[in-house]
């Protein structure tokens, strides 16, 4: 992990687990209304779920309407299921001997990539959490069998080593198209996949670049992503509003050095 910015856990999660955890993503799918919008009252209480643009504007047409589905949004916030397994000691007690107990959930997300759906363009973490001083680490959870066909995450190991955020644009021209940012790779660093057999889990921290590729076979690749961070700089960034998600009120795309300053105060 200290030395290539992540590391492959094979096997982490049962069968059965990796089936009730696909059960439960359909459940909030299903449950989400056809317009794609909640009643501003419900809204706090219901998972945000974002559909393909392509899938929205008729240009990709799939077989489900959960095949339509790119991701699930601060699921452990809106959903009981969710919170109780992101509180899961196999991913909580690890950073704890890393960081102390003063470990905090900082993010819960669904990444579906349906069959013949593009890619993840290559990006740090820190992009779009931006304060220091950080520590984060993010568990990508392979609910399907993730492999260079269907578009597991790759990898420049190493990366991570420079400590720094390296230059992103956005991927659109403005945030209402999407908050997605990219960042290039120089044509001689080593990209390395991290093939993961269904039920293995990928950890990575901030620093490190990644991303995947589009999913070219006609299988389905699930993933579920737990992000955890430091109790301060998350109580810290609460404070002021900010939640890495569509529903914040402040610019999450800017650095905030008096949100950083405040969350350095405190770990120290």
């Amino acid at each position: 992990y200290d030395r290539e910015g992540y590391v492959v856990i094979r096997g982490l999660l049962r069968p059965a687990e990796l089936e009730r955890l696909k059960a439960e993503m359909n459940r909030i799918v299903d449950a989400w209304p056809d317009d794609g919008e909640a009643a501003p009252g419900d809204a706090p209480e219901t998972p945000l779920v974002a559909f393909d643009p392509a899938v929205v504007t008729g240009q990709l047409k799939v077989k489900t309407r959960a095949d339509g589905v790119r991701r699930l949004f601060r699921m452990a916030v809106h959903d009981a299921f969710f919170a109780r397994f992101a509180k899961d000691a196999r991913f909580v007690d690890f950073l704890a001997r890393l960081w102390g107990p003063n470990v905090a959930l900082l993010q819960s997300m669904a990444l579906m990539k349906p069959p013949k759906t593009g890619e993840k363009r290559f990006h740090q973490d820190q992009a779009y959490f931006r304060l220091a001083p950080s520590r984060v680490a993010a568990y990508w959870i392979a609910v399907d069998d993730a492999d260079a066909e269907n578009g597991c995450i790759r990898y420049v190991p190493g990366s991570q080593k420079e400590r720094k955020l390296r230059p992103h644009r956005p991927l659109h021209e403005g945030r209402e198209e999407g908050h997605a940012v990219v960042v290039d790779v120089a044509a001689d660093e080593e990209i390395r996949l991290a093939e993961v057999p269904r039920g293995g889990v990928t950890l990575h921290d901030e620093w490190v670049v990644h991303g995947s590729p589009g999913n070219a076979s006609p299988r389905h690749r699930r993933t579920y992503v737990i992000a955890f961070r430091t109790r301060a700089i998350v109580d810290a960034e609460r404070a002021a509003g900010f939640t890495h998600s569509h529903n914040d009120d402040v610019n999450w795309d800017v650095f905030n050095p008096e949100i950083a300053a405040a969350a350095a105060r405190t770990e120290l």
